[in-house]
């Protein structure tokens, strides 16, 4: 059994989680064939980059590009469960920081 601590959520995302990983029959409903690649839906697994292959390819983005997303007001949760869940990813590579005139300060 596994135990998760997150300091910095409020409780009910704590009630959530462990409600997700009390599930004892994770795999019900899953098809059996699809049960060998249960792993790879895991924390470890998740926090694995793949390989660079030759075919990746990058965006590059330009000062005169248009901001597709008007910015918007959060919850005092809703903004810590974002701050939280951008350093996880910068933590794990999945992410990488941006940099101005883009990059809200």
């Amino acid at each position: 059994m596994y135990t998760l601590s997150f300091p910095h959520l409020p409780l009910e995302h704590i009630a959530i989680a462990k409600e997700e990983e009390a599930d004892p029959n994770l795999l019900e409903g899953v098809p059996s064939k699809y049960h060998q690649y249960a792993k790879v839906f895991g924390e470890e697994e998740f926090n694995k980059l793949p390989p660079h292959w030759h075919y990746d390819i990058g965006m590059k983005l330009t000062e005169e590009g248009p901001l597709n997303s008007p910015l918007y007001s959060m919850t005092d949760a809703k903004s810590t469960t974002l701050k939280d869940w951008l350093r996880d990813k910068l933590k794990a590579g999945k992410i990488c920081p941006a940099s101005p005139p883009l990059a809200l300060q």
